[in-house]
């Protein structure tokens, strides 16, 4: 049992290895040591640890071995947003929007995706409505793809909600104020 425990972490560390270990042949973009998927997964590691710091490291380190590829700046943004920076958020996320084009509609469909939920979070109600519109409209174009178009119609219609309870509050707040201020 001991055994086949140590073959299996061996095993586990070699392949490890070789998939964060750059390719010395020249083929592929690396920055020192690791290659693009490796920078990845050591960011992915230190996000999930909640070391955005430690993550934005390792995705721009990726970022600038493959600037074509848009994961890590959609990773970027999202570890942006996960630090309250919605702006500098928005701002990458969109970068990984124009850098994944028609060709990675996965990475493009989720960016916008994010970008919503970012003004969302943000509290500025209308970029998000834009935003999901714009998702909306991009989700609807992928036929293939199992985007979540009602998903942006519910949030819209959730924020208008919000928005509407919000002024009636305001309402009662304004009454109150002036039956104090009267007695």
């Amino acid at each position: 049992m001991t055994r086949s425990l140590f073959v299996f972490a061996l095993i586990f560390f070699i392949a490890f290895g070789a998939f964060a270990q750059s390719n010395t042949s020249g083929s592929g973009q690396t920055t020192g040591n690791y290659t693009y998927e490796g920078l990845l997964a050591m960011g992915h590691a230190k996000y999930v640890a909640k070391d955005f710091a430690g993550a934005l490291t390792e995705y721009q380190k990726a970022k600038s071995a493959d600037p074509g590829r848009a994961d890590a700046y959609y990773f970027i943004g999202c570890t942006l947003k996960a630090e309250k920076r919605y702006q500098e958020a928005t701002s990458m996320l969109a970068s990984a929007v124009t850098v994944a084009g028609v060709d990675n509609s996965v990475i493009h469909a989720k960016a916008l995706y994010v970008i919503a939920l970012t003004w969302e979070t943000a509290g500025n109600i209308d970029k998000a409505k834009y935003a999901w519109s714009d998702y909306k409209s991009y989700a609807n174009s992928l036929p293939s793809q199992s985007a979540f178009v009602a998903i942006a119609d519910a949030r819209i219609i959730a924020m208008e909600n919000w928005e509407a309870q919000k002024q009636k509050y305001q309402i009662v707040k304004d009454r109150i104020a002036q039956s104090t201020e009267s007695q």
